[in-house]
Parts: C-alpha cells; sequence; structure tokens
C-alpha cells in the first residue's frame, strides 16, 4: 500500500459534533443553518448552503469573524472548533 505524503503545513479536520458528543455537550449548530441562525449566527446562509458546508463540502464553512457562534471570540473560548487559514 502506498504511502500518502501529507503537507507539514496541513491542518487536520475536527468536527464540532464529534467533540461536543465526547465531551457530552449539546453540538454548536452548523454556521448558516437554520437553528444557528435562530441563535443569532452572522454566517453565510447562502454561501453555506444552509449548514451543510461551503458548496455543499461537509466540513467547510464561511465564517464571519464577528459570529457570536462560529467568530474569532468563540474559536478561543472553545465553545467552536473549526479550521481557520
Amino acid at each position: 500500500m502506498p504511502k500518502i505524503k501529507v503537507p507539514a503545513n496541513a491542518v487536520p479536520r475536527v468536527d464540532p459534533a464529534t467533540v461536543a458528543a465526547a465531551l457530552g455537550a449539546e453540538p454548536t449548530p452548523t454556521p448558516g443553518s437554520p437553528e444557528a441562525v435562530q441563535a443569532g449566527c452572522l454566517c453565510a446562509v447562502m454561501d453555506n448552503c444552509r449548514g451543510r458546508g461551503w458548496m455543499g463540502v461537509p466540513g467547510t464553512w464561511w465564517i464571519t469573524g464577528t459570529c457570536p457562534l462560529h467568530g474569532a471570540d468563540a474559536q478561543t473560548t472553545g465553545k467552536w472548533s473549526c479550521n481557520t487559514r
């Protein structure tokens, strides 16, 4: 079996729902989903395909930095975990 070469700057994906389940907490709704918008999410709804992911790609979202659920403050306090570049 061939070995897969992983770039040194690769960022592992962390699924927020998996982390929340492991901690016994309710998962934060995904960015742009109806549940997240109802809770105050400011992330793009259409770009995130209503929470399914950017262009329908699971685990990839457009995040608004000032979003109270997914933005920079939520990421530093551990309320939301996602990949940022």
